[in-house]
């Protein structure tokens, strides 16, 4: 799950960077819930990498993935909420913050999931598991 969702950041990442046409309403909402994708897929992610580096126990990677997790998951909450509450004009940069804090996430759990199918000799274990070993 984490790695599909991890995807889909890079994926609106790359459509917010490269300027391509959104697939979504530029402000989506339901009733009056903020729904933006660039905060609620990587609050999502953030999510999804908490309760995995609590059930993968202490490591370095789950370390690392869970600070980034947190602090993903606080931007985005943070940025809904502003989203939510406030009612004046401006600029909004917490779409920004949360996608860039998302795709670090992203790509740390997308290398953490090769780094997994890994062995130390690296042969995927899908592949040893084919051959026996």
């Amino acid at each position: 799950m984490e790695s599909v969702l991890a995807a889909v950041v890079l994926l609106i990442g790359l459509i917010t960077v490269a300027d391509l046409p959104r697939p979504y309403p530029s402000w989506p909402t339901i009733g009056a819930v903020p729904v933006d994708p660039e905060l609620v897929i990587p609050a999502l992610l953030s999510l999804a990498v908490l309760i995995g580096v609590i059930v993968d126990g202490l490591s370095v990677g789950s370390v690392v993935s869970g600070l980034l997790g947190v602090i993903t998951l606080w931007i985005a909450l943070m940025s809904l909420h502003t989203l939510y509450t406030v009612e004046t004009g401006g600029v909004f940069w917490g779409g920004f913050f949360t996608l860039i804090s998302g795709v670090t996430l992203a790509i740390v759990v997308l290398i953490r999931a090769a780094l997994r199918q890994t062995s130390s000799g690296g042969v995927p274990r899908r592949l040893r598991s084919r051959f026996g070993n």
